[in-house]
């Protein structure tokens, strides 16, 4: 202490100060602290298993996820209540006591340094956040993010933010956390509490669901993390989709299970005119229907597949999602018919069975093929469809006016209408709406009649009774669907003819399922041409049917399935060939009409 400058005697006994603040099960112990011969000695909680860094020097292969999560939750519990007594800075500790929360001294390990502190700005919890990344990325790989010969050359990697891929078996989840803790800019890192209470749990459940399943007690996380087991007689079951096509008829409603894995969680459903695709929370891409264009992605062009299969090629890439397939990594590739250019500009006018990288996006970290935030639209604008109070083509996107009141989240475009789903769970529409399949029209009274709304040209509210909107879907050029939040499902249009918001479906688990534990919930909407599908999301167990064969064997019931869905696809050929002549008479009564 002697030959301390009086800063750096300060830093010594801000260091004391900071470990005596600290009191939690994953901060080593300060015990005491005194001076002898010029020396300051620091008494600590003795630690017997040794450091993290002497723990990873040891292993011989990479960690398994779990084993990495269970520790690296403990270490991001220290930190978030490091953070709530205002200390942070990995290396030496200090008190960020500024009036704005922020620090200006460089201290610590150079690896585990954030990008704001090698420019020299000011700094607050969040490097803090991001030597939590580079720790998170250490334990899966066994070596350091951000490596260099030399400090400077260290310094150039970590400021352009850019490491080596994860390489092992760590799930989609895992990794995507360690991206979110490694954002170049601070604003858009979580900080310590979102990653505890948020994101951790969410990437535990996987695990504490499988050895549940596997009749496995989790003592561990149960002791270490404080994760509480529900009653001992019974072990919760994870949560998975079923897939629905739904059929209607006048009188009735029935649900038609589509054949996926039926364990599979669903993430995302995307259906065109001719062919369906779901995408798994495990990444896994399946499709279905008509593949003569090779649009099903399974290298082979096809008139039809009846259920949905795997897609081979995707099975590696980490698909996030599925209009396109987008990998986690940022790639987009796609398959199908390349006419107009819509698989991209080098397969301008090429069909291609097997998904092929769009080459012109590699340089581009593409994280959603979808626009948030405020609203844009471009294309044909007859009806009054893209919502700019005008009928004219757009070949450029042009913001459209949302009321003040409102601020849009999502968005469902049909064959000549547009549907706003707002924060509020209300609606807005504009387009055609005749036969009122948008909604726009006033409610009727028991006498009186009123003008019907033909079409509106600009974001328009729909009358929904104050029901909380969560899903809607635009059917063809016909009807509507929703999805409310009390899981009831609406419909008004052509489809049923109904010239006003129905209830046509009330979704709930029964009072057996709901004793055990058991939910169920619409996951999502989906529409395809005249037909319906629903995705449902329930921990209700899978059912078992204990038949005689001679009553119900396998193949019967398969068979019974595989008529149900040759059904479903001349009912699309139907609709398909009614859709047609139907755009036939409209262009031929334009073209008189000009």
């Amino acid at each position: 202490m002697h030959d301390l400058s009086a800063d750096e005697r300060k830093l010594a006994i801000n260091e004391i100060e900071v470990l005596a603040m600290m009191d939690h099960p994953n901060i080593v112990a300060y015990h005491d602290n005194f001076e002898r011969d010029g020396l300051l000695f620091i008494e600590m909680e003795y630690v017997d298993g040794g450091t993290l860094a002497q723990y990873l020097a040891s292993q011989a292969k990479r960690i398994d996820e779990r084993s990495i999560l269970v520790i690296f939750h403990q270490i991001v519990s220290a930190v978030r209540h490091m953070h709530e007594h205002n200390v942070g800075d990995f290396g030496i500790s200090k008190k960020m006591a500024t009036h704005q929360g922020a620090a200006h001294t460089v201290l610590g390990t150079p690896y585990y340094i954030s990008p704001e502190m090698c420019e020299g700005q000011r700094y607050d919890a969040k490097s803090d956040v991001w030597a939590l990344g580079c720790i998170l990325y250490e334990m899966a790989c066994l070596q350091k993010t951000f490596e260099g010969s030399n400090l400077p050359a260290l310094v150039n990697k970590i400021m352009k933010g850019q490491f080596a891929p994860i390489r092992g078996n760590y799930s989609p989840g895992f990794r995507q956390l360690v991206r979110d803790l490694l954002q170049r800019d601070p604003d858009f890192r979580p900080s310590a509490a979102e990653a505890l209470y948020d994101r951790l749990p969410v990437l535990l459940n996987q695990f504490r669901y499988q050895r549940l399943e596997e009749g496995e007690e989790d003592e561990v996380t149960e002791v270490r993390l404080n994760i509480e087991h529900p009653s001992k007689t019974r072990s919760p079951k994870p949560p998975r989709s079923v897939l629905y096509y739904m059929k209607a008829s006048e009188s009735s409603i029935g649900l038609l299970p589509i054949p996926l894995p039926p364990r599979a969680r669903i993430k995302e459903v995307s259906i065109s005119s001719t062919h369906m695709i779901a995408l798994t929370t495990e990444h896994l891409v399946f499709t279905w229907g008509e593949g003569k264009k090779g649009q099903l992605g399974h290298g082979m062009t096809e008139a039809w597949r009846a259920k949905p299969e795997l897609v081979m090629a995707l099975k590696t890439k980490s698909i996030t999602a599925s209009a396109c397939f987008a990998s986690d990594n940022g790639i987009v590739m796609t398959c199908g018919d390349g006419t107009y250019g819509c698989l991209g500009p080098t397969a301008t006018g090429n069909n291609t069975s097997t998904p092929k990288l769009v080459e012109s996006l590699l340089t581009v970290d593409v994280s959603a093929i979808a626009l948030r935030g405020e609203v844009y639209s471009w294309g044909q604008g007859q009806g009054g469809q893209l919502g700019l109070g005008h009928e004219e083509d757009c070949s450029l996107p042009q913001e459209v006016t949302i009321p003040e009141e409102h601020v849009v989240e999502n968005v469902r475009c049909g064959g000549d209408g547009t549907i706003f789903i707002t924060q509020q769970g209300s609606l807005l529409a504009c387009g055609n709406n005749e036969r009122n399949k948008l909604g726009l029209n006033p409610r009727r009274g028991l006498i009186s009649s009123i003008a019907e709304v033909g079409k509106v040209l600009v974001p328009t509210p729909v009358n929904m009774m104050d029901k909380t909107v969560t899903m809607v879907q635009c059917g063809s050029s016909t009807f509507t669907v929703v999805g409310t939040i009390d899981n009831v499902l609406y419909l008004w249009g052509t489809r049923r003819v109904q010239y006003q918001p129905r209830e046509v479906l009330a979704l709930y688990a029964s009072q057996a399922q709901i004793s055990k534990g058991g939910d169920a919930q619409p996951g999502s909407l989906h529409a395809q041409s005249q037909n319906v599908f629903l995705v449902v999301d329930t921990t209700c167990p899978l059912p078992r049917v204990n038949m005689p064969p001679s009553q119900g064997s396998q193949r019967e019931r398969e068979e019974m399935l595989n008529q149900e869905i040759e059904k479903l696809r001349a009912e699309l050929e139907n609709q398909k060939r009614t859709q047609a002549q139907m755009m036939s008479e409209r262009v031929k009564q334009e073209e008189r009409q000009g």
